[in-house]
């Protein structure tokens, strides 16, 4: 099984001090301030509920990467899910 879920990352430097687990971007974007990093994670869960890979896709210039750090290709539907929750975004401010 795969599992994928945002994270917050809190930081101090290059220390990761906190993270927060969301089901959605736009969850994640509501929280995030500055001194922090947003991710996506790919989880590949084995079916006696082992983790059996995971793997870590980090926002940059408001975009995602088009693969992850151990070179899976991240899914076009949370590419999407950004520019849906950018743009909804865009629109309030």
């Amino acid at each position: 099984m795969i599992r994928y879920e945002w994270i917050v990352e809190t930081m101090d430097g290059k220390d990761v001090q906190d993270v927060t687990h969301f089901d959605t971007f736009a969850e994640a974007l509501a929280s995030y301030s500055l001194g922090m990093e947003i991710a996506l994670v790919r989880d590949v869960i084995a079916s006696d509920e082992n983790l059996q890979d995971r793997q870590w896709a980090y926002m940059g210039n408001g975009r995602l990467p088009e693969v992850f750090d151990r070179g899976t290709r991240v899914p076009k539907r949370f590419k999407k899910e950004v520019s849906r929750a950018e743009f909804s975004v865009t629109c309030v401010a």
